[in-house]
């Protein structure tokens, strides 16, 4: 019994001896997460974003795609919306994913009602009463993933810029 003791508390005496010795190189193979580049706007707050997948333009009432964001190696997308009201009544978005980049899937929404369920295309409504930012996290299940968006109502003086955020 003191000899499986004895092994155990050497056994467990070297663990720790390597751990000292190699934190550093340890240390460096722990994952986290990590943005893609730093880029700043917003003022001077700087903010960790992957990628503005739509410059500030003026909404119209059809939908617009975004570029598209390339989530190969990415686990979440947080999208950071920058709308400017104008004299929209909302906004509306899609999300689409990709296994190649030219085959787009839309983001389902399932509803249940009196014991069926219901899969409908997916529009995200954001009602606008002044200027907003605002975000949204989407996991990424494909390599490749847009936006759509438009406004709702009368789109003069709307204006509409996203960024996002990746995370590995």
């Amino acid at each position: 019994m003191q000899k499986r003791r004895f092994i155990n508390l050497t056994i467990l005496t070297l663990i720790f001896m390597v751990c000292i010795l190699f934190a550093h190189q340890i240390n460096a193979a722990t994952v986290r997460p990590q943005t893609l580049q730093t880029l700043e706007f917003y003022g001077a707050s700087p903010y960790k974003v992957g990628k503005t997948i739509r410059t500030s333009a003026i909404l119209t009432n059809s939908y617009v795609d975004t570029d598209i964001l390339i989530t190969k190696e990415l686990s979440k997308v947080a999208v950071l919306f920058d709308l400017t009201q104008g004299v929209l009544t909302s906004v509306e978005y899609r999300v689409f994913i990709s296994p190649n980049g030219v085959d787009w899937f839309i983001e389902a929404t399932e509803t249940v009602a009196a014991g069926t369920i219901t899969d409908d295309p997916a529009n995200g409504t954001v009602t606008l009463s002044g200027d907003t930012k605002y975000f949204k996290i989407f996991n990424c299940y494909a390599p490749y993933m847009k936006l759509s968006i438009k406004g709702t109502g009368t789109v003069t003086a709307s204006a509409a810029v996203i960024h996002v955020l990746g995370v590995i």
